[in-house]
């Protein structure tokens, strides 16, 4: 049970750093482009509100930990082979999975394979900070 509710509490704290990224993201591009704001207003009937954002970070997040994180370290755990040689290992093949993933599901071809290129950037940036706070939060969680 505590091993779950870590997962779990890794799983809030990942998805709250990433939400304020990328909404510190906004605040940079907000001050660099003048017109970012009038941008934002003609796109205001296709966007969603902050609480739904989370929730589907949260969703996502939650259904890559218990689809993939859990089972591997459970795997690693049971072998004993759960050491920090393995822990960059799984934490390197994760985020660039899923950034890679994440860059070629939202990476639109008709913008380019620019476009492409800075979404699997974007993903496997993100998904290097998010899987290093859900790594440190859960090894400290379950000490």
């Amino acid at each position: 049970m505590k091993k779950i509710a870590s997962h779990m509490v890794a799983c809030i704290v990942g998805t709250l750093v990433i939400y304020g990224l990328l909404k510190f993201e906004s605040f940079i591009h907000r001050i660099r482009n003048e017109s970012y704001d009038e941008e934002l207003k003609e796109l205001a009937e296709f966007m969603i509100s902050d609480i739904v954002l989370l929730i589907l970070f949260f969703a996502a997040f939650a259904s890559i930990q218990f689809i993939l994180v859990k089972p591997v370290f459970n795997y690693l755990t049971k072998r004993g082979s759960l050491n920090k040689q393995n822990l960059v290992y799984t934490w390197l093949v994760f985020s660039l999975s899923t950034g890679l993933f994440f860059g070629i599901f939202f990476g639109d071809m008709r913008l380019g394979i620019k476009d492409v290129i800075e979404s699997i950037g974007l993903g496997v940036a993100m998904f290097l900070v998010y899987y290093s706070i859900n790594f440190i939060t859960y090894f400290k969680l379950i000490k």
